[in-house]
């Protein structure tokens, strides 16, 4: 059992003054308490805090892990009322002893085992013994694991070890202590500060100790029962992952009041470890639900120990990972060691990213990424657009459709400042514009609300559309395409801008094949409040898509942005167009002879051109634009196609050049530019042979070449 140090307590906090001490919110202290004795086993159950939380999720694996809550308690034990934890009942958890106490070094020595057999805190099994030492499997194969874990973390990912803790006296040797007891279902593991000073005054690393479950076999682990190692592998990699960050930066947590901060860095880093070690078990998808159910929450949330997005959140350094290389997780926790002490892990996720990406990448722009591979997850994983997603994408939930804002009628606005569905800083918004194929454009008729609703009694037909709570105009005709006006921001001047430009990701899926996307990718401006204009989006042709999904993403490192006020993150959109009921079901289908047709340079013909015989008629060189696999136009914008004429003898004779922009309802692909058969001086060229270099490419692609091709073809007088 543990020592209690109840006595030892008292005359730290007695030294604090009541009046100190009811400057902190006693409802915060009262949720403290609660968790840190539930974590140590001293009650049943958690605080109605905590509990709220896990029952907020659709899915409530067990706590996973009890670190937060003892490093909120051990943090803030001198601020805590003496009176409150008294009356509470609340006993200071040392390092646990007990009855029958035994010692065990892994074979690698980098690990100090404490466990008994007898009693409550006894191992699983502990009468097995295999090779007849005196020590349970269970002991044996937990050390062999931590040995496993060391070597992967340490040696083979390049973290620094956890400091020894052998300087004072409970510390023993240089060995890393582990613990084995009961935890009473309450948690996987959990791992302790015990010194915050070892590098002196303002030190940000401290040494540690982690306790395990014994056995994981209660009810709550029902998953693991008869199979507890493998509870062990995932809870090893990681509290001892804590164990390293500890060694770190200990103070890497958003603060948020005197007594509550953010560690969510610290949660889901140390599940992504889980994943990185042991990558068949997935414990880790028990939580993914608590994530892809509400995108719109901020990765910064951490509302208390029930509260599973942030272990939900691992998709994070999950996607970092595999977009950067793992290495950048340590590149990661290095950088937040080297700021200093407090909260900096998105300003060391920029500097890490703009590193390993030579500048091409940053924070916003990889969030931007990140919200676009959570969208082709579970059902969606199957039809992601090549190399997008996840390597697990198909196990993961897809993001639920009571998060994702449909919209079926048209015209539509949504105010900012009336949208529940906002994102949060560092989150997403999926919006999604259903009935594609029955938009009507070139449609004149718009609507102006007085009231910013569309009511019966407050709307009238107009050419401009006016948000009236601010006086700001929003959008002017334009009827050449489909349009879709976003606006970031409600206007109200106390409001602050974010400090960066909003990812959008648009996934158009196809008309023609349901089950096929494109995507495409943005910034959104954040416009000034004196300058509020919304931002147009232009979707040519919208009738070939069955629905088109925009992915909003306020992202930046600025950590107070998930604070508000001061940032205003509205979101508005205003869709003017209109459906046409009839077309709604009508399906659309193309022709396969179009699908997937490369672009290429054709024969000249006719070749040899005998002059005599073609009348007035031209020399003609064919081109073929591309297609994708649904029929469409790969550039969507012009194709020019060139053709450098030379004679035999090497010499320049006439540059050709001509432009196509193919109607998006034409599927003609085949194009043609005709030779007068006259050089650059406008003469007439002499019969011979004639050299022709014929290319396809794209300008608005920074001059992409598509197809390339030579010729010889002969004129004759």
């Amino acid at each position: 059992m543990k020592t209690t140090l109840v006595s030892a307590l008292i005359l730290i906090v007695s030294a604090l003054s009541l009046a100190q001490a009811d400057t902190l919110p006693r409802g915060r202290q009262i949720e403290i308490i609660e968790n840190y004795m539930y974590v140590t086993g001293q009650t049943a159950q958690p605080s109605p805090q905590a509990l709220e939380a896990a029952w907020s999720h659709p899915d409530r694996p067990p706590f996973k892990c009890g670190t937060p809550v003892l490093v909120d308690f051990i943090l803030n034990r001198d601020k805590l009322d003496p009176v409150l934890l008294k009356a509470l009942g609340a006993e200071f958890a040392d390092r646990p002893t007990y009855t029958d106490e035994h010692t065990y070094d892994s074979p690698a020595g980098h690990f100090k085992i404490h466990y008994t057999t007898v009693g409550l805190d006894a191992v699983y099994r502990p009468g097995h013994d295999r090779d007849g030492d005196g020590v349970p499997d269970y002991v044996e194969d937990m050390a062999l694991i931590l040995d496993s874990v060391w070597v992967h973390i340490i040696d083979t990912l390049g973290f620094p070890p956890p400091p020894a803790d052998s300087f004072y006296p409970s510390g023993g040797d240089d060995k890393y202590d582990i613990y084995i007891s009961n935890l009473f279902g309450a948690v996987f593991g959990q791992t302790y500060f015990d010194s915050l000073s070892i590098d002196g005054p303002g030190s940000i690393r401290a040494t540690s100790f982690i306790e395990l479950e014994n056995d994981y076999q209660e009810d709550v682990f029902s998953t693991y029962r008869n199979r507890p190692l493998d509870a062990v592998r995932v809870t090893c990699a990681h509290e001892f992952f804590h164990a390293v960050q500890f060694g770190i930066d200990f103070t890497e947590a958003e603060p948020v009041t005197p007594l509550l901060s953010r560690r969510y860095w610290m949660e889901m880093s140390a599940v992504w470890m889980e994943e990185e070690i042991y990558d068949d078990i997935n414990d880790y998808y028990y939580y993914l639900p608590a994530f892809f159910c509400n995108p719109r929450l901020s990765i910064q949330q951490f509302n208390s120990t029930g509260d599973y997005h942030p272990y939900a959140s691992v998709v994070l350094p999950i996607f970092l990972s595999e977009k950067f290389g793992r290495g950048i997780i340590r590149d990661i926790w290095l950088r937040c060691g080297e700021l200093g002490s407090g909260p900096s892990f998105l300003i060391a996720a920029q500097l890490a990213i703009d590193s390993i990406s030579g500048g091409a990448e940053n924070w916003p722009s990889a969030f931007r990424d990140f919200a676009l591979w959570n969208f082709f997850t579970g059902d969606r994983a199957w039809d992601a657009p090549e190399g997008i997603g996840y390597s697990e994408k198909k196990m993961y939930p897809a993001i639920y459709d009571t998060a994702i804002v449909e919209n079926t009628e048209y015209p539509t606005l949504v105010l900012g400042n009336d949208n529940p569905r906002r994102p949060e800083h560092n989150s997403a918004a999926y919006v999604r514009l259903n009935h594609m194929r029955a938009i009507v454009v070139n449609d004149t008729t718009f609507w102006n609300c007085d009231s910013g609703s569309f009511s019966d009694s407050s709307c009238v037909d107009s050419t401009l559309v006016t948000d009236t709570t601010t006086g700001y105009e929003i959008m002017h005709i334009d009827d050449s395409v489909y349009s879709v006006y976003i606006g970031l921001g409600d206007g109200h001047p106390d409001h602050l801008i974010p400090p960066q430009p909003w990812g959008l990701n648009i996934v158009f899926r196809l008309d023609s094949i349901p089950d096929s996307f494109i995507v495409d990718q943005f910034f959104l401006p954040y416009q000034e409040p004196s300058n509020p204009n919304y931002t147009l989006l232009k979707i040519l042709d919208p009738n070939q898509y069955r629905s088109v999904t925009m992915i909003i993403s306020p992202a930046s490192y600025r950590r107070g942005a998930y604070e508000t006020p001061p940032y205003d993150y509205s979101l508005g959109y205003y869709i003017p167009e209109r459906l046409d009921s009839t077309r709604i079901d009508t399906p659309i289908f193309i022709d396969s002879q179009f699908v997937d047709i490369p672009a290429a340079v054709l024969a000249p013909y006719p070749n040899p051109a005998v002059v005599s015989n073609m009348g007035e008629a031209p020399l003609r060189f064919k081109f073929q634009i591309p297609t994708d696999l649904y029929g469409n136009f790969i550039y969507y914008t012009d194709h020019n196609f060139s053709v450098d004429i030379f004679n035999v003898a090497g010499e320049f004779v006439r540059r050709l050049d001509t432009t196509v922009t193919p109607d998006r309802h034409d599927k003609q692909v085949e194009f043609v530019m005709a030779w007068d058969m006259k050089n650059e001086r406008r003469e007439e060229v002499a019969s011979g042979v004639y050299i022709a270099l014929g290319r396809v490419y794209c300008p608005d692609k920074g001059g992409l070449l598509l197809a390339e091709d030579k010729a010889k073809v002969a004129i004759v007088r």
